[in-house]
C-alpha cells in the first residue's frame, strides 16, 4: 500500500480552505473575528504591555480554535445523523 504524504504547502492550503469555508458559513465565527478586531484596537489604544498582548493573543487563538472544533463536531453530527435525533441535539448543544 502506497502512503500519500502531502507537501506542507498543500496541507496549509487545505487548512486555509477549511477556515475560509467556516468563516463564510458560521455567523459565530464572524462575530468572534469582529470582536477580536475590537480587542486589538482597544489594546493599541490602551497601550497594553507585551505580557498582556501575549495573554490576549493566546485567548483569541483558543476561542477561535474551539469555535472551529465546535463547527467540525456539529458538521460531523449532521453527517452521522441527518434526521432530528435527541442524541444528535445533545451533541450539538
Amino acid at each position: 500500500m502506497k502512503s500519500h504524504i502531502h507537501p506542507i504547502h498543500k496541507s496549509i492550503k487545505f487548512a486555509l480552505s477549511g477556515i475560509t469555508e467556516a468563516f463564510r458559513e458560521e455567523p459565530n465565527l464572524r462575530i468572534h473575528f469582529a470582536v477580536t478586531s475590537l480587542v486589538f484596537v482597544a489594546g493599541l489604544i490602551f497601550q497594553i504591555s507585551k505580557t498582556e498582548w501575549l495573554f490576549i493573543v493566546f485567548a483569541v487563538f483558543l476561542v477561535l480554535i474551539l469555535e472551529l472544533l465546535n463547527t467540525y463536531l456539529e458538521e460531523l453530527t449532521d453527517l452521522a445523523s441527518p434526521q432530528i435525533h435527541p442524541k444528535a441535539k445533545l451533541a450539538k448543544d
